[in-house]
This record gives C-alpha cells, sequence and structure tokens, in this order.
C-alpha cells in the first residue's frame, strides 16, 4: 500500500499527471488510498472486495441481482457509486458514472496486467538480483524500454508473435 502511495504521489507532484481515471484492484481499495486519489481530485474505478461495508451492511448483503447499485460512503470524505456487476463489485467516485462506463473503464485495467505478465514471463521482470535501488530502477526501466521495443516491432510486423 506505501508503494502505491508513493507512486500516485509522484504521478501527481513530480510527473504532473492528471489521469482521466485511476484503475485498480480489491487490494488496492484501501482508505488511506481511496482518500488520497480524492485529494487529488481524481476519479477512480475500482473493483472491492464482497464484505466492503457501505451504509452499515456488507454489500454482497445489499447488492443482491447483478445490476443492482448503491451511493454511500467508501471512506469518511467519498462517497461512491458501488455496482454488481457477474457477482462482482465495483466503485467508483464519479458520480455521473453509467453501470456500463463502470465496467468498461475498470476492463482497461486488465491491459495493464498483460503488460505486467509480459515484462515477468518474457523480459524476466522478477529475475532481477541487485541488491541497490538504482540498479533495480535501471532493470525495471531496461525492461519497459525492451517491451515498448517488441511492441514497435510488432506493429510493423502485423500478424507476427514474438
Amino acid at each position: 500500500m506505501a508503494l502505491a502511495s508513493e507512486l500516485l504521489k509522484e504521478a501527481k507532484t513530480f510527473w504532473r499527471m492528471k489521469p482521466v481515471a485511476v484503475l485498480f484492484d480489491s487490494w488496492y481499495g484501501a482508505t488511506k488510498l481511496l482518500d488520497q486519489i480524492q485529494s487529488y481530485q481524481w476519479l477512480f474505478y475500482s473493483q472491492i472486495k464482497r464484505n466492503r461495508v457501505i451504509n452499515a451492511c456488507a454489500v454482497a448483503d445489499d447488492l443482491v441481482e447483478n445490476g443492482d447499485s448503491l451511493i454511500g460512503p467508501l471512506t469518511g470524505s467519498i462517497l461512491g457509486f458501488i455496482l454488481k456487476h457477474e457477482n462482482k463489485f465495483f466503485a467508483t467516485n464519479n458520480p455521473l458514472a453509467s453501470n456500463k462506463r463502470i465496467i468498461q473503464s475498470y476492463r482497461l485495467r486488465w491491459k495493464i496486467e498483460e503488460i505486467f505478465r509480459f515484462l515477468k514471463s518474457e523480459l524476466h521482470l522478477e529475475e532481477c538480483q541487485a541488491r541497490s535501488i538504482t540498479a533495480q530502477q535501471t532493470h525495471l526501466v531496461s525492461c519497459i524500454i525492451a517491451y515498448l521495443l517488441v511492441q514497435k516491432e510488432q506493429q510493423s510486423l502485423p500478424g507476427k508473435t514474438i
């Protein structure tokens, strides 16, 4: 959680990013992170755990049917829109989001998962044996550059795989 918080802070302060939205899975739905994203005035779309308490009971108890939704406090300062879809629960701080928008936005997160899977399996991201932070950062950046080069090459050779 601390690393995610630091990365969000760096994105805001150092890189001055203004994302359309922040996407994350239920493991990152902690109050501290949600409040941090809200303080940056960024939107988020997330899956939440079925036992998350909203309006004094777990969302799984409140939202029984697919398509059911509710508005309630995600944290002390964030009013969230919560939706049940395919027996999963999704949340956003976007009060104007439709059910379709919530699901479509959250599904974009899967592309990020695919990139990390590629970085780990094909480019051996996790096999860095360096001890220093600088060397580990260099390894990470090298893997990302290699990924970008592979993607560029794939664009010039349609139909070919790695």
